[in-house]
């Protein structure tokens, strides 16, 4: 959650988020689970591999 938020504050502000290895691992691990667990786990390969895009109002999230 501080990673997602932090990361959107940086980006109303105007910066580049500064986020640390491990808890960007952490949360991107997260992600990933929930892509695989909600059906979508292939289309998220398929863009971080830049085989394919994601719709502007794609979540893992559901």
């Amino acid at each position: 959650e501080l990673v997602v938020h932090g990361s959107d504050i940086a980006a109303a502000l105007g910066t580049d988020p500064q986020i640390p290895d491990s808890p960007l691992r952490d949360s991107l691990e997260i992600a990933v689970e929930l892509a695989v667990r909600g059906g979508t786990g292939s289309r998220v390969l398929a863009a971080l591999t830049g085989r394919g895009g994601l719709a502007g109002d794609f979540s893992v999230l559901g």
